[in-house]
C-alpha cells in the first residue's frame, strides 16, 4: 500500500514542476564558487534594480541580429529570455534563450 502513495508523491512533485525543468537554467553563473561584484547608478530617478537592466528593445534588437524575429520578449523566473516566435507554418511559439550566450534552450 505504501507503494502507491510514494509513487503518487513523486509523480505530483515532478508535475508541480512546470516546464522549468524542461530547460536548463539560464542563471547557472549565478552558481558558480567565487567573488562576484556587481557596480549601479542611476540617472534620472530610475531605480537599479535587477528588473530595470532587462532591456525588451535591446534583446529584440539582438535576437534580431541572430536570426529570431521575436514578436515580444521577457524574463522568466529561471533567467532565460522567453521570446515569443511565430513558426514558419504559422504557429506562435515562446522560444528560451540564454542572455549570455544568445543560444536557445530547452
Amino acid at each position: 500500500m505504501l507503494r502507491p502513495l510514494a509513487l503518487a508523491a513523486v509523480a505530483a512533485t515532478l508535475f508541480a514542476a512546470g516546464p522549468a525543468m524542461a530547460r536548463e537554467n539560464c542563471n547557472l553563473n549565478d552558481n558558480l564558487p567565487g567573488l562576484k561584484i556587481e557596480f549601479g547608478f542611476s540617472v534620472g530617478g530610475k531605480s537599479g534594480g535587477d528588473g530595470d537592466s532587462f532591456d525588451q528593445d535591446v534583446v529584440k534588437m539582438e535576437l534580431r541580429r541572430r536570426g529570431v524575429d521575436a514578436r515580444s520578449v521577457s524574463l522568466a523566473s529561471d533567467g532565460c529570455v522567453e521570446a515569443f516566435v511565430q513558426y514558419p507554418d504559422g504557429t506562435w511559439h515562446s522560444d528560451y534563450y540564454d542572455p549570455d550566450t544568445w543560444e536557445q534552450v530547452d
